[in-house]
């Protein structure tokens, strides 16, 4: 026939794969909270993300003074809180909450979170208690 087709041959070549689904950034850590702020140490705690694609998040989670521009080295975490160590005391810190999935994509959340009670409150219940004991045996002694 003279329909064009005749003597023709076709070449088939593996072209291109299909991605399995656009990698997407898990949700974005929210709900930050603080508890058991002590002078020198929180926890901090959140809500866990969802990652779009299945794929298991962990977090990043760093700090700072607040009104500082540098961050902590971040502590890489599974679950959703982290303990902060090494704080100082009467001081307001920020945190920084980076949820990835494995390096391809990332999503942050950062608070203004908590202020550390200074150490000299502490300190002054410390002296008021032992200044109370110190009365009390004086007055046994009598």
């Amino acid at each position: 026939g003279t329909d064009g087709i005749e003597g023709t041959t076709t070449e088939e070549t593996s072209l291109f794969t299909t991605p399995v689904g656009t990698p997407k950034a898990p949700s974005q850590p929210s709900n930050i909270t603080a508890s058991n702020v002590e002078s020198d140490s929180a926890l901090v705690s959140w809500d866990p993300s969802i990652d779009p694609n299945g794929d298991t998040v962990t977090y990043k989670v760093r700090y700072r003074e607040t009104g500082t521009a540098s961050w902590s080295t971040p502590v890489q975490v599974s679950e959703p809180s982290c303990s902060l160590t090494g704080l100082m005391a009467g001081t307001s810190y920020d945190t920084r909450i980076i949820a990835t999935d494995g390096g391809r994509s990332t999503s942050k959340n950062t608070i203004a979170l908590f202020t550390t009670p200074s150490a000299a409150t502490a300190t002054t219940w410390r002296s008021a208690a032992l200044a109370s004991v110190a009365n009390i045996r004086s007055y046994l002694r009598g």
